[in-house]
């Protein structure tokens, strides 16, 4: 008989939703368990939503879905931080695991949120609130923890790699990608946190405590700054970049990179990436001779499980 895992839903928006969608699909069937949604908090009872959501496990009241003791592992997809951190937090103290994709959270409060989940025999997972179906933080936790690191490089924001790639392919002005965009579900209403780069230095912040490192100690510059958005889609895709990331002087930088007018050789790992395509690389010092650099790429906005490829690359001695 499979092990029956019940979950706790705060959100049901299009993440959310998808989740509840999975679940009809597989029939709740998962790497031989049963996962079952057994509630469901949602700031709308009446808003229409799809058949598969079942609506007599709505609820107005997040504390609810936290303290039921028919739930198991609370999933938390509603976004923003203030609230969402207290129903992490509340979550863990009521003795459920959680699972997140709120990257804003885990970079502001992730050292808080996971020190109570350890304390409390709880795990707190939170794959998918960087780079979507990338599993680049099992990675860095599984491979890399004991490594001494170099750099990290990634397109880590599939909007502006989208709206970018419309701009230069097709000549389209900012504004209008940028609505393309939203149409297509690539960026939400308010893109500010995409355009600006906040969402990339979350995910930065997200893939350093990963290694370890102490975030309060980083500092932000934008290289591109001044640019208009028609002189950044000429001159190549926003790419995240971090160097020296365990150091006290490491710094988180946000640039544009600049496609090469020839085909990148193979070493280069973040060629260029068209459309809504994210990409990360990580490079190690594996000996005083060799590099060893992993590259993932995959592509966003998907409330279904979506493929993701990894490279490893490793100059030859």
């Amino acid at each position: 008989m499979a092990n029956k895992v019940r979950l706790g839903l705060v959100g049901c928006g299009v993440v959310g939703s998808g989740v509840l969608r999975v679940l009809a699909d597989r029939q709740g069937a998962w790497d031989g368990a049963q996962l079952e949604a057994t509630h469901i908090a949602v700031r709308h009872l009446e808003r229409p939503r799809p058949d598969f959501v079942p609506r007599h496990l709505l609820t107005d009241d997040w504390r609810i879905v936290c303290e039921a003791d028919d739930v198991d592992i609370v999933i938390e997809v509603m976004g923003g931080i203030d609230v969402a951190h207290d129903v992490v937090r509340h979550a863990l103290e009521n003795g459920k695991s959680v699972v997140t994709a709120n990257k804003a959270l885990m970079a502001l409060h992730g050292e808080e949120l996971r020190d109570l989940a350890s304390k409390r025999g709880l795990f707190l997972r939170h794959e998918a609130s960087v780079l979507g179906g990338i599993p680049v933080l099992h990675t860095l936790h599984t491979y890399f923890d004991l490594n001494r690191v170099q750099s990290l490089r990634g397109i880590v924001n599939g909007t502006c790699n989208y709206i970018l790639t419309q701009m230069h392919a097709t000549g389209a002005a900012f504004a209008s990608a940028l609505q393309e965009a939203q149409a297509l579900g690539y960026a939400e209403p308010d893109p500010a946190a995409d355009v600006e780069g906040l969402d990339a230095y979350y995910k930065l912040q997200i893939l350093l405590q990963a290694l370890r490192v102490d975030t309060r100690l980083l500092a932000t510059e934008c290289v591109a700054d001044g640019q208009s958005p028609n002189e950044m889609a000429r001159n190549g895709v926003p790419t995240a970049v971090l160097t020296k990331p365990r150091a006290a002087s490491a710094r988180s930088r946000l640039h544009r990179w600049k496609p090469p007018k020839r085909r990148a050789p193979r070493s280069n790992m973040l060629r260029p990436r068209s459309g809504a395509m994210m990409a990360s690389s990580v490079v190690r010092l594996a000996r005083r001779c060799c590099n060893l650099t992993i590259r993932f790429i995959s592509s966003m906005a998907s409330t279904t499980p979506l493929p993701s490829r990894a490279t490893w690359w490793a100059p030859s001695l």
